[in-house]
């Protein structure tokens, strides 16, 4: 019983030295988050697209 206290005391003394981001860090950090999946899902969307122009093409010729 006294091991589960003692890592329990350990626990809490950790959490404390942890540095938690600020408001300001955390929404500039989302905004550019958000910011990268868009412009990934506009990347990827536009080879999804030319794929599926160029299988539509290729299969015609069959």
């Amino acid at each position: 019983m006294g091991e589960i206290k003692q890592f329990l005391v350990e626990v809490n003394e950790q959490l404390h030295q942890i540095t938690w981001p600020t408001q300001e860090e955390i929404i500039r950090l989302t905004s550019v988050v958000l910011f990268v999946t868009i412009i990934a899902s506009i990347v990827f969307g536009g080879i999804d697209l030319l794929l599926t122009k160029l299988m539509a093409v290729l299969t015609l010729w069959q």
